[in-house]
């Protein structure tokens, strides 16, 4: 390493703790004007309140007001692991079997007739629209279709962070509440596993190139680790909770923080430790194998150890309850840096190509919910009706 290049290494590494501060008081300040936004869309015009979150993000984002910069939605990515190791751990903690068992066949069609449907015509309409756009221009007609099969795969994305942020301030309970969840939790291995291949159809049609026997063969490694992680991750967080804390273990600190508060943190704080090691593996793979990434995804594994967790271990309820309450100190900055991500003049080149794949991942949605519940399952038909919305 050259000597200007070592220096600008050292004076980045002696700058990082002031951005990060910085970065952080701005972050609280947004956060603050948030709720505040977030209350008063609640109050006067019936939004949920993380529409008042994206909303007061976007607003304070580097694109309009420029109150929270680029630098500081950089710096600040920390923020948003942590939120979503909170609400991965939150929608695992959901799934309970003896609950949902009468509903597996329900939720087993749900995410196949979602799934088939948003494939086919998302990819339809992708295809008709993607030979328009200028980057795709002198493709073949082969091409075209497996980059518009992939964003079709691509589309069939759920946002639990979205879906447990509605649940839990509505406080919804029932057969549909829990269709939707586990719809949600299940969608994720779904789609891990079509993207995985339409991506690799893509790569091999587009590129010219063979099948890439390591690629796939990483993409299936990765799906099984998923789970093999979710479950040494479950152990941990058994053994957290499985360890006694006495009142008077920690003095100074049981004064300020409740042991509930204690075994809270140190599971959130294994969490986020994941979605570290999640990222650098998938850094380093890309580096060492030419190309092929080894990616465990961090939302799927804390799902997976919370499920397990929940359904092998007397302490779900108290499990539940130390996420229940980290919640709202979570979605708060999370939404309101995700606003604050918002690029609207990306949004403006590209405003018609975006309605469109919307309109068209709601219709399909709408279709395949419906026709699973109604001719497939036999679910009510109030549910029918309700059930694809929530979705």
């Amino acid at each position: 390493m050259s000597d200007s290049a070592l220096n600008q290494a050292i004076k980045a590494i002696e700058g990082a703790p002031a951005q990060y501060t910085s970065a952080t008081l701005v972050l609280l300040v947004a956060t603050f004007t948030a709720d505040i936004v977030g209350r008063i869309a609640k109050s006067y015009m019936n939004f949920p309140l993380i529409t008042g979150y994206l909303i007061a993000g976007a607003l304070l984002g580097p694109y309009v007001l420029g109150v929270v910069s680029a630098g500081a939605v950089q710096h600040l990515q920390f923020v948003n692991n942590c939120a979503l190791t909170v609400i991965a751990f939150g929608a695992g903690s959901e799934l309970y079997f003896p609950e949902i068992r009468n509903l597996l066949r329900v939720i087993g069609h749900q995410a196949a007739g979602i799934f088939i449907t948003t494939v086919l015509i998302v990819t339809a309409t992708i295809m008709i629209v993607l030979p328009g756009l200028a980057f795709f221009r002198g493709y073949s007609p082969a091409c075209v279709g497996s980059a518009a099969f992939m964003l079709g795969t691509i589309m069939f994305a759920r946002s639990p962070s979205s879906t447990l942020a509605i649940i839990g301030e509505l406080k919804c309970r029932g057969p549909v509440t829990k269709v939707c969840v586990a719809v949600t939790v299940v969608s994720d291995v779904i789609l891990m596993v079509s993207y995985a291949i339409s991506s690799s159809a893509a790569a091999i049609i587009c590129g010219g190139t063979g099948v890439d026997a390591l690629a796939i063969l990483a993409a299936v490694g990765s799906i099984i680790g998923c789970f093999v992680c979710g479950y040494i991750l479950a152990l941990v967080i058994l053994f957290i909770m499985w360890v006694p804390l006495p009142k008077r273990s920690i003095p100074r600190l049981s004064k300020y923080i409740k042991r509930s508060q204690m075994r809270g943190l140190a599971i959130v704080g294994i969490g986020f430790g994941f979605f570290c090691f999640a990222n650098w593996l998938e850094e380093f793979s890309m580096e060492e194998f030419e190309g092929r990434r080894i990616a465990f995804e961090p939302l799927l594994v804390c799902m997976i150890a919370t499920i397990i967790c929940g359904n092998r271990s007397r302490n779900r309820r108290k499990l539940g309850n130390i996420l229940h309450k980290a919640s709202p100190y979570v979605f708060m900055p999370f939404f309101t840096l995700t606003g604050a991500a918002l690029n609207f003049a990306s949004f403006g080149t590209s405003a018609l190509f975006a309605i469109i794949m919307f309109l068209a991942r709601l219709l399909s949605i709408a279709v395949g919910s419906m026709m699973s519940a109604r001719f497939v399952t036999k679910m009510q038909p109030s549910h029918c009706r309700l059930l694809w919305m929530t979705l």
